[in-house]
């Protein structure tokens, strides 16, 4: 019995990442030898090293269109130039082309080679995935007709070019730093990701662009000393060797929009929308003196009386703010001592005890000074950020003793004698 042969189904398919279905060859001719039967009757395709996006389906032409294939739900029907719609076969219910599995058609005593011709034409290939896999591979066409059971493949090969996802960003979780108010902070790429939901299906997303600047001020660079000002296309990507430099507008605080980027992939593609990132100001913390002058007692014997509140607004005095040694003072007049108490969370009392060895009127000094250091305040872990947090301008005012001036020690008697 002579042997079925194919012709056709051996070109190339170059097929481009998202597009719609291609078909594999639109040329195939199966030779007189085929010989169509009811049963173990088919045709079948399969794809090398499949991948579940693939998709191998039928292209249906318009239900009754004459000499060509259509499809309705499983049924294949044929309709030859007479205007004849004859079924030819069945979509398996296993291998149907879908998730990377092959295709087959089940044929029955119907199918002519004619009709074969034609369905081997019109399988097509797609791919649904925004990251398919690469390389060229085969995708093999098989019939079998019931002569019995007689075998042919012949193969063709399909490869996908991949196009570039653009990456996606729709959001930032919460703000993506906080800073005190009138203050400058180091926002990075790092931060940005924790917050932002960006993604990339088919590479990485590697950077962000900043699209405009909402408020305050913004400088891009390697580190605070050498970045400079936000230039829209020259100097304003945030990576993981470019940080964002952002002081919000003086005296501003709350969540603040600070600027708007977009997510950029390895590609270089941007996302489709501009984002808006947000720093949470808080109100800088800061210290206020209840008085700037200690006084020398009214005996005027070298001993201070005045005590000075140091009320803090914005945050609290840690708990050892004063056992840990975290407030300091210097240029106190020699005798005197500065002393500390913690009254509350927000209040500490100052005072100066002992006596003063040198306390006349010019021993005053106006220089007395007052200094926390890092670790003082609770939330605030940098001591210098909270404003007052030294005062160099405290005042001992002494006083000279009360004292009766003579202007003169003797009464003379008038020149006009008796």
């Amino acid at each position: 019995m002579p042997a079925i042969t194919i012709s056709g189904w051996n070109a190339p398919l170059l097929y481009t990442e998202q597009n719609s279905a291609s078909v594999i060859d639109n040329v195939v001719t199966i030779n007189n030898a085929w010989v169509a039967s009811a049963s173990n009757t088919y045709l079948s395709v399969n794809i090398a090293s499949p991948h579940a996006s693939d998709v191998l389906s039928i292209k249906s032409a318009l239900a009754a269109t004459k000499n060509a294939i259509s499809v309705s739900g499983s049924n294949v029907t044929y309709t030859a130039n007479s205007g004849t719609s004859t079924l030819i076969g069945t979509i398996d219910g296993t291998l149907n082309g879908t998730s990377g599995s092959a295709l087959k058609i089940n044929l029955n005593a119907s199918a002519t080679a004619t009709a074969v011709e034609l369905l081997a034409e019109a399988i097509q290939f797609a791919n649904t995935s925004d990251n398919p896999p690469s390389g060229s591979r085969a995708i093999t066409l098989t019939i079998v007709d019931g002569t019995p059971a007689t075998a042919t493949s012949s193969a063709a090969t399909v490869t996908i070019t991949p196009v570039n996802d653009i990456p996606t960003l729709t959001s930032f979780a919460a703000v993506v730093d906080t800073v005190n108010e009138n203050t400058e902070v180091e926002i990075t790429f790092a931060e940005l990701t924790a917050q932002g939901n960006e993604a990339d299906a088919d590479g990485t997303v590697d950077a962000f662009v900043v699209q405009a600047v909402s408020s305050g001020t913004l400088k891009i660079g390697t580190d605070a000393g050498s970045a400079t000002a936000y230039a829209a296309g020259t100097n304003d990507t945030i990576s993981s060797t470019l940080k964002a430099y952002w002081t919000p507008a003086s005296n501003a605080n709350g969540t603040l929009n600070a600027f708007t980027v977009k997510a950029k992939d390895n590609s270089g593609a941007l996302s489709a929308s501009a984002i808006q990132a947000q720093v949470s100001v808080t109100t800088q913390a800061a210290i206020a003196y209840s008085a700037t002058t200690f006084t020398e007692a009214a005996a005027n014997d070298g001993t201070v009386t005045t005590s000075v509140t140091l009320t803090l607004t914005g945050d609290t005095y840690s708990a050892g703010v004063v056992s840990a040694g975290k407030i300091t003072a210097s240029n106190v007049p020699t005798g005197l001592t500065a002393n500390f108490v913690r009254t509350s969370d927000t209040v500490i009392t100052a005072t100066l005890t002992g006596t003063a060895s040198a306390h006349a009127n010019a021993n005053d000094i106006a220089n007395l000074t007052f200094t926390f250091a890092d670790g003082a305040f609770t939330n605030t872990a940098t001591a210098a950020n909270v404003t007052n947090y030294t005062k160099n301008n405290l005042i001992v005012d002494f006083s000279d003793q009360a004292a009766i001036a003579y202007s003169a020690t003797t009464f003379t008697e008038a020149a006009a004698s008796g």
